[in-house]
């Protein structure tokens, strides 16, 4: 993402943090997952309770704000384009599917 000012800058780094951020967190919620489906047969009750609990932290209630920080981001940096180019979109995003939202 290309900034053009110091706003715009502070948006980009925003969306690209929470975007890694919630990628990782996802990723480690799968990983869990995974490891989870390996040990469950034969695993102790205790070890897959935990790995359970950890799974739905990541992937839930860690994961959820983050994608939406980051989707909140994308939406900033859209208002703030259309807002320098006098109105025009400045992306994929059509200005007709963000007008509702404005």
């Amino acid at each position: 993402m290309r900034a053009t000012t110091s706003k715009n800058g502070a948006l980009a780094r925003l969306t690209l943090g929470s975007g890694i951020l919630a990628t990782g967190f996802f990723l480690l919620s799968v990983l869990i997952q995974w490891v989870l489906a390996l040990i469950a047969t034969g695993g102790e009750l205790g070890l897959v309770g935990t790995l359970r609990d950890l799974s739905f932290l990541a992937g839930g209630p860690v994961h959820v704000p983050l994608f939406g920080l980051l989707l909140t981001a994308i939406f900033g940096l859209q208002v703030t384009r259309r807002a320098l180019n006098g109105g025009k979109s400045g992306s994929c995003l059509s200005a007709n599917a963000a007008s509702p939202i404005l």
